[in-house]
């Protein structure tokens, strides 16, 4: 629902704008991982949210809340809001940082879908260059969901916070 609403808003921005706003996010999203995992790292986490938080008002409003919050961003800026769902998965659900990755890696498929139909419906879609994108993002994925588990924890968390703030120096150029 966030995805289309910030799709369409996304529209009024322009474009030239935009690509400050979303580098500004980028560099954002990975100062505030970056804040959460290094800064108050002291804190134990438990490997996944525990399974008595799953349950209850409290816990639905925790998720539907990262869920709008996150697809708005991600609809808005088209940044796929991957760091930000991270983010909360980390801060507001009590999660690892690899259950985080986990989770957040099937959590953007809806938010792309919904995403992509607002900015579809705005007429600024190119289909045939999506085509090519996700075949070579899903390959990725796959080799990238592979690596995780073999991956150091610390190396995991640094590659978490530098690769939106690089995403975020690469749109500046």
């Amino acid at each position: 629902m966030g995805a289309v609403i910030g799709a369409r808003y996304s529209a009024y921005i322009p474009s030239d704008e935009l690509k400050w706003f979303t580098s500004g996010m980028l560099f954002l999203s990975g100062f505030a991982l970056w804040l959460r995992m290094f800064i108050v790292s002291g804190q134990k986490v438990a490997g996944s949210a525990a399974a008595s938080g799953r349950k209850g008002s409290r816990f639905w409003l925790q998720a539907i809340g990262i869920g709008v919050v996150t697809g708005t961003l991600s609809g808005l800026f088209g940044i796929g809001s991957t760091p930000f769902i991270q983010i909360g998965l980390l801060a507001v659900m009590g999660m690892s940082a690899r259950h985080a990755a986990g989770t957040t890696m099937l959590v953007i498929l809806p938010i792309a879908i919904s995403g992509g139909a607002g900015f579809l419906y705005a007429g600024h879609l190119d289909i045939p260059l999506l085509a090519e994108v996700v075949c070579g993002t899903m390959l990725g994925t796959f080799v990238g969901a592979k690596f995780t588990k073999r991956v150091p924890v610390s190396m995991l968390k640094t590659a978490m916070v530098l690769v939106p703030m690089i995403g975020g120096f690469i749109l500046l150029l």
